[in-house]
């Protein structure tokens, strides 16, 4: 395939949607099978910077929308399970791509630490749940206690 050639239409909207999803030069003239050349030069326009910028913002918009979906989604039950977790891993990647899509800075974070912090609270709710199904059957036995006395 001419490297040197123009990008096509598809080409030239390939690469700007790459681009906004943060590939660098190199990784999409590796997937066009184009030169980076081409593809910084062509990326380099003013009027293709500008489409890319609008293309961040919709991708923006998407993973803010999907993070909120999947935030929202989070019921009472959903909490005790381990698909909880699992949507609030992926609302908080969801809601990081967001801010990185629209330049705003993301604090990191270490996913291993946060994943502890994660099993530290299953555990602490699974004892906590626990300790109120003891008590529940505590509170059932004295009161079969308490009306077997006043019968």
């Amino acid at each position: 395939m001419d490297k040197n050639r123009r990008l096509t239409l598809t080409e030239q909207e390939t690469a700007k949607v790459l681009h906004a999803e943060g590939r660098t030069y190199h990784a999409i003239a590796r997937e066009l099978e184009r030169s980076p050349h081409t593809i910084k030069k062509y990326l380099m326009m003013p009027e293709t910077q500008e489409k890319v910028q609008e293309i961040k913002g919709e991708l923006s918009d998407m993973f803010q929308n999907l993070a909120e979906r999947m935030i929202t989604s989070i019921t009472d039950s959903d909490i005790t399970n381990l698909s909880a977790y699992q949507r609030t891993v992926s609302g908080a990647i969801a809601t990081d791509k967001s801010l990185l899509l629209k330049g705003k800075a993301t604090e990191r974070i270490d996913v291993r630490v946060f994943s502890l912090e994660i099993k530290a609270i299953d555990a602490e709710i699974g004892r906590l749940e626990k300790a109120f199904q003891h008590r529940g059957q505590m509170l059932v036995e004295n009161t079969g206690a308490e009306e077997e006395q006043h019968e």
